[in-house]
């Protein structure tokens, strides 16, 4: 992100009174163990690890959204 970072976004959005029960998911390519803990410390619902192709990313979030049964 140009101008701000993920986590920067993420904090942002955690003080504003609007957005605080939002569920907020982080997709990100980072899987160290310190990006985790970071994004969960400051509010982040889920964080998940993208895969290395874009096509990939599609097929994940199409699987998120498909209803449970």
């Amino acid at each position: 992100m140009p101008i701000r970072d993920g986590f920067e976004v993420l904090a942002w959005a955690r003080a504003q009174a609007a957005f605080r029960v939002l569920p907020i998911v982080v997709l990100s390519s980072s899987d160290h163990p310190a990006d985790q803990a970071r994004a969960s410390q400051l509010g982040a619902s889920h964080y998940f690890v993208k895969t290395p192709t874009f096509r990939d990313v599609v097929q994940y979030v199409h699987g998120l959204l498909e209803p449970k049964s």
